[in-house]
């Protein structure tokens, strides 16, 4: 991100966008060759730093006390981490394994869409706040 002279919000917004296009794909394509095509990108994309790239959209958006910043975003990254297995739990014991994989991954789809939409939301306050484009 340094070298390129990104904005992390920039990243975000990739990795989102990469999320959804990977997930569609496992949703909508069913073969073996898109499959892996589509563990590869989520590797790819999650390995990039995005809980760190995260962190400073959040430290740039509410400057100040880097510490509380932290505790906060890693508190909701916390309860997502513990709710996401639980949930999976819930639907395999409600609706069987195959279902219950399916309908994860629309919930999945609709995160990634969610992240977009925060992100383009975003992109446009970036322009508003700092008078330069995030992108």
């Amino acid at each position: 991100m340094a070298k390129l002279k990104w904005n992390p919000l920039k990243v975000v917004l990739i990795d989102s966008i990469c999320t959804a296009v990977a997930l569609t794909g496992v949703l909508f394509i069913h073969q073996v060759a898109i499959i892996y095509i589509a563990i590869a990108m989520l590797g790819f994309f999650a390995a990039g730093g995005a809980l760190q790239t995260g962190l400073a959209v959040v430290q740039l958006f509410n400057p100040g006390p880097k510490g509380r910043n932290t505790g906060i975003y890693y508190t909701f990254m916390g309860a997502a981490s513990y709710l996401i297995p639980v949930v999976a739990a819930q639907l395999t014991k409600s609706s069987g394994e195959a279902s219950a994989v399916y309908s994860l991954m629309i919930m999945l789809l609709v995160f990634a869409i969610l992240a977009i939409l925060s992100s383009l939301y975003l992109v446009a306050q970036h322009k508003k706040i700092f008078g330069k484009s995030a992108l």
